[in-house]
Parts: structure tokens; sequence; C-alpha cells
């Protein structure tokens, strides 16, 4: 998982959220949509896995630090994926709640 979420491509779109590189989160192009996406549902698993006690919470912490910055960069994404899907990233919410 930690491998996943290292990967060129979902590192390149967290730094570009990070940096504040990609403007409207609700109106971006396709690739830019799957990448944050992919982002997003691998924090999703460590929620679940966290959550059922498969994961521990401080590993998750020292595994993904910037979690809870990732996820407020990305939050009106999230809020306009849960225009459609109410649940959308609900185990993240929780994660970076418990954070």
């Amino acid at each position: 998982m930690h491998k996943e979420c290292q990967s060129p491509t979902l590192s390149k779109i967290r730094r570009r959220l990070r940096n504040g590189e990609l403007d409207d989160l609700s109106q971006l192009n396709a690739d830019d949509r799957g990448d944050l996406s992919d982002l997003l549902q691998q924090f999703e698993l460590v929620g679940f896995l966290v959550q059922r006690g498969l994961v521990d919470l401080g590993d998750a912490k020292s595994i993904f630090p910037n979690l809870p910055k990732t996820y407020a960069k990305a939050w009106p994404y999230i809020e306009h994926r849960r225009e459609r899907d109410a649940g959308y990233a609900a185990k993240l919410e929780h994660l970076v709640r418990r954070y």
C-alpha cells in the first residue's frame, strides 16, 4: 500500500495538490481527476484498515504524516464527489479525525 501511494503518478498529484497547482478541483481534466481519485482511494483503504484494526493508527501516522494536509487540500474535490455519493471518502475522513 505504501509503495502504491509513493508511485510517481500519485506522488506527482499529491505534490501538485499541496503546491496549489490544481485550480478548481471540481473541474479537473480526466487525467488529474483519475489520479486524485486513485490517491484518495488509497487513503480510504488506509482508513478502512485502521478502522478494522488491521493497521495500527500510530503506524499510519508514521507512514503517512501529511495525510491530514492532503485531505484538507483535496476537500473541495471530496465535497464535489459527495454531491453524487454521500459516503465518498468517509473512512478517510474518520481517519483524519483520529490523527
